[in-house]
């Protein structure tokens, strides 16, 4: 199993790397593109407020499926697209349109990596916490990068950071394990 917390160790490295660069810089990052304090709180409030349903939602729809991996796949595709787009869009709505959905996929996306690392720890024996720790190490890491690069090469990295981190998480879900196949009786 320790393949298995290795790959794990990696999405969770990947997610972390996300929120890294994420929660200290976007809102410096919307300044930068053009947008008004009050354009960036109501980005942001908005993305917190819709996230309160959309990670219960996506849990929802993961068990109702009983494939976490398949949801956690969409869900890093579309924060991909929309911090992806990130780097091409200039009007505010644009970038609100691109904004919104790639927080809340990511958003939503972070629980369920949680619950399948957890129910895979239980069931295969290995630690946990030598799991998750890969997201902490990353999200500081990510910090210090962060700040590194848009020292040296301004705010406009944040969006391409964030598309990569998202690009990474997308490669690391499609190497966990798919669900088992349900009992055939």
């Amino acid at each position: 199993m320790r393949h298995l917390s290795t790959r794990l160790s990696f999405s969770q490295a990947a997610s972390g790397s996300i929120s890294g660069v994420f929660t200290p810089f976007f809102g410096a990052f919307l300044a930068y593109r053009g947008l008004s304090p009050d354009q960036i709180g109501l980005v942001l409030s908005l993305s917190l407020v819709l996230r309160a349903f959309s990670g219960p939602l996506s849990g929802i729809v993961a068990d109702a499926r009983n494939d976490r991996r398949a949801v956690m796949l969409f869900l890093y595709w579309v924060a991909l697209t929309g911090f992806s787009a990130l780097c091409l869009v200039g009007s505010p709505l644009l970038i609100a349109l691109c904004a919104i959905p790639a927080y809340l996929a990511y958003g939503a996306a972070t629980p369920l990596l949680e619950s399948v690392s957890v129910r895979l720890a239980e069931r295969y024996g290995f630690d946990y916490g030598r799991v998750r720790i890969w997201a902490s190490t990353a999200f500081v890491v990510m910090n210090v990068v962060g700040g590194v690069f848009a020292k040296f090469f301004g705010l406009g990295v944040i969006a391409p950071l964030l598309a990569a981190g998202a690009a990474v998480a997308v490669l690391s879900t499609l190497m966990l394990p798919s669900p088992p196949s349900p009992a055939v009786d």
